[in-house]
């Protein structure tokens, strides 16, 4: 995993910035936020792309996980809001701790 430092550079903003961002603390849509975020989802992409190919090669479907990031990645793209998604998967955490899942 590169370092703050490191995610900074390749995408051109601060390292207080990717800090906030890694902790959830951005509040508004920023120009700086839009090029972390276009940095953040060009890495995914191709870290997505290989391990889906991998997996096809290998006879497989891709993992259900790997297909959940994959699905929250096109809600967000298609300018969904983000923090509904953060909420949604809080109460489903407290759902399964709970056991009612």
């Amino acid at each position: 995993m590169p370092t703050q430092a490191t995610i900074a550079r390749e995408a051109g903003v601060d390292q207080p910035l990717v800090s906030r961002a890694g902790r959830g603390e951005l509040r508004r849509l920023t120009d700086r936020v839009r090029r972390l975020c276009e940095y953040a989802e060009n890495k995914a992409q191709i870290i997505d792309s290989g391990a889906v190919a991998r997996t096809r090669r290998a006879g497989r479907r891709p993992s259900l996980a790997l297909e959940a990031l994959m699905d929250c990645r096109n809600y967000l793209k298609e300018g969904f809001d983000p923090t509904v998604l953060r909420e949604q998967l809080k109460v489903l955490r407290r759902a399964q701790r709970l056991g009612l899942l």
